[in-house]
Formats: structure tokens, sequence, C-alpha cells
């Protein structure tokens, strides 16, 4: 019998705890059928509420991808980005920014904390090339396509060439 928790077992868990769950099982089912990962977002949460990760915008044009972040109140300093094998991942912090000692706190709605956001450029880029500006709160990242690769056709030959012996390109 398979002991594995059915996607719709009863549980005492709470209704978030329970969405998370079938997340992570929808997360689970999609990655299996995609070969690992998400067409282009990984690691994307859907409660987005308790940390903070930036939304973004994914666009392709005819020579990049652009992707924008909105990460209002960070610094260039509280980014990285890397790009290897065609992913594009940003990573941050926003710190604390609540000020201590000027009275007491009775309801905090802004999020701080660090965060990973992902994304599979659908085809080869020139990550040496990749650019990326903070203004006003929102990262913009633009990173070229490659060059589409170019056929190179090879004639068929009735016979293979000899190799160069190593001694005929020495003079004595």
């Amino acid at each position: 019998m398979d002991q594995r928790p059915s996607l719709f077992q009863r549980r005492s868990e709470s209704p978030r705890q329970e969405l998370e769950r079938v997340q992570r099982q929808m997360n689970s089912f999609f990655d299996r059928f995609w070969g690992g990962e998400s067409p282009l977002d990984i690691g994307r949460d859907f409660f987005p509420a308790s940390t903070f990760s930036p939304q973004a915008d994914f666009e392709e044009t005819e020579r990049d991808y652009v992707v924008s972040l909105d990460v209002p109140g960070l610094k260039k300093e509280d980014l990285k980005i890397d790009i290897r094998d065609n992913l594009l991942t940003v990573s941050g912090e926003r710190k604390d920014f609540r000020e201590s000692g000027k009275g007491r706190n009775y309801r905090s709605e802004r999020v701080q904390g660090s965060f990973t956001r992902s994304f599979m450029l659908p085809n080869a880029v020139r990550a040496d090339q990749a650019t990326a500006q903070c203004s006003e709160g929102v990262l913009k990242i633009v990173v070229p396509k490659a060059e589409p690769a170019k056929i190179h056709s090879v004639q068929v030959q009735d016979k293979l060439a000899e190799p160069a012996s190593p001694d005929a390109n020495q003079t004595h």
C-alpha cells in the first residue's frame, strides 16, 4: 500500500499550511513534468506576505531578455545578480528599516529579509554583456541573446586525408 500522503488527505493543519503543502505537491508535479524546473520562474512562493520576495516582469525583445523587479528601498549594494547556464539569479536583502526607541510598534506590514529569485532564460545568452540598473525602486536587468548557432556543412570525401607526419614539419 502506498504510504505517501494524499493530495486531499485531511490533516490537523491550518488552512495556510494546507495550501502551502498543496502548492509544494503541485510544484513537485510540474517539476517532474518539465524535467526539474519550471519554464521561466523557479522557486517563486505563492505566499510572499511573511518574507520579502520582489514581484517581477519578464520581457523578450528581438535582441534581449529583460527582467524587471520591484525592489523599493534597496540599494545596489544590497543586490547580487548571477547568470550561469541560462539561469538568471537575483538575490538581495531588505534590512530592518524600523527605527528603534521612537515609540511602540503597534503594527508592521512592511517585510524585510533576504530573497532569491531565479529565472530560466529560454535560449543561450551573452552573460558577459548583461547590464543592470536600479532606478526608483525598480531593478532592470538586460541580458543580450546569443547569436544562433550557425550550421557548418562538412563534405563527405571518398577517402580521409592522411594525417601529417610530425617529422614532415621539421626542416633539416
